[in-house]
């Protein structure tokens, strides 16, 4: 489960990690990635990504650079080298500085600031005792469910303080009161603590909130994934179906795409796909309901007649585009992608040919059609 906090929240841990992603130099090291490379898949992203991980996971982005770039002159690793070293020296520092005046501007704020500065202590500094300390501030100041279950995250998966982790999960139970909190709690309890009796409790619990037919597919997954109960997972896909009242192709399509996943029943998965598909109305649906059944089964045939159905439903460019799409993802039939993009041609507004240019050069490689397209597409931009 990701942090859900407020908008402002995120800003302040991103404006935090910027300033010390600045501080460290990443624009030197991505300088030094592409000198130093001979290798030309190493793209300009690939390299600010690798800048932004490498002063947090310098020996695993050494490896990659060592494996993909296959150079056999040690001079450009002693170079990378060099880059690690100059960096922290002229960094270590300053990074110490901005976290400090970091926290001393939390001690006045939130739970929520106090730990994610915690975590960029414990990630871009590696110290241990000075995230546990500010963890613990966070705790002091924490008052709601999503305080306690996102600071356990934290403590759980970064600290590996088990016992520490269970007492504050302890105090997010008391203060869970909706299906959502409890379902979310056994999961993390699950995983993070591998207590099965405690996660069984906090599922029944979870149960006596449940309100919608979705919920019931949510708990059942739970159910057989986290406590290997598919007897009771069984009892809830029932009650799931049960409950259905209103978007009902969606609400099946949940449950047949959570009864693969988590019982591993294919037949109980496709008899709930074809009841999914009974609802079927429209072209946006049939390529929902083909996308996800080639994940879960990886039905061939049965995904290929979908998408013939989601062309015969087709009217628009839009939606031949986006079938277009998906049939060069799920099936790789370009042939079947060309005639789609020729059709949406002929239906294009203005606004349309750009975005079937990009289809044409990404799936078909035709940069000759493509280059028509932008010219028409600049053409009724003028008009």
């Amino acid at each position: 489960m990701q942090y859900q906090g407020k908008f402002e929240d995120h800003f302040i841990y991103n404006k935090l990690y910027l300033n010390i992603i600045n501080e460290i130099g990443t624009s030197e090291w991505i300088k030094a990635i592409k000198k130093n490379s001979k290798n030309k898949t190493i793209t300009f992203s690939d390299a600010c990504h690798f800048g932004d991980g490498y002063f947090l996971y310098p020996d695993t982005i050494k490896k990659y650079y060592k494996n993909e770039v296959k150079t056999k002159k040690s001079n450009e690793l002693n170079t990378l080298n060099n880059v690690d070293s100059d960096i922290r020296k002229s960094a270590f520092a300053k990074v110490v500085k901005l976290v400090e005046k970091a926290e001393s501007e939390a001690e006045i704020k939130s739970s929520v600031h106090l730990m994610i500065l915690g975590s960029v202590v414990f990630i871009i500094l590696a110290d241990k005792k000075w995230a546990a300390k500010l963890y613990k501030k966070a705790e002091k100041k924490a008052e709601s469910f999503l305080n306690f279950i996102n600071l356990a995250e934290h403590v759980a998966i970064k600290l590996k303080d088990y016992e520490w982790a269970t007492s504050l999960y302890k105090k997010a139970e008391k203060e869970a009161n909706d299906f959502r909190q409890f379902n979310d709690l056994a999961f993390q309890v699950a995983g993070n603590i591998k207590d099965k009796e405690w996660t069984r409790k906090l599922l029944l619990e979870a149960e006596r909130r449940v309100e919608s037919s979705y919920h019931f597919a949510q708990l059942a997954g739970n159910a057989a994934s986290l406590i290997d109960d598919k007897k009771w997972a069984m009892i809830l896909y029932n009650e799931a179906e049960q409950s259905i009242m209103d978007s009902a192709f969606v609400e099946y399509l949940k449950i047949a795409q959570s009864v693969v996943e988590n019982m591993g029943d294919k037949e109980l998965g496709i008899s709930f796909y074809k009841k999914a598909e009974s609802y079927v109305s429209c072209s946006d649906s049939f390529r929902m309901l083909a996308s996800n059944l080639d994940h879960t089964l990886g039905d061939k045939e049965w995904v290929n007649k979908l998408f013939k159905k989601a062309e015969e439903k087709s009217e628009t460019s839009h939606e031949f585009c986006l079938l277009a799409n998906n049939i060069a993802v799920h099936l790789n039939d370009k042939e079947w992608v060309r005639n789609l993009l020729k059709k949406a041609e002929a239906r294009a507004s203005d606004e349309d040919f750009s975005s079937i240019a990009e289809m044409v050069k990404k799936h078909l490689s035709d940069n000759e059609w493509a280059k028509k397209l932008y010219e028409k597409a600049e053409k009724k931009h003028k008009l």
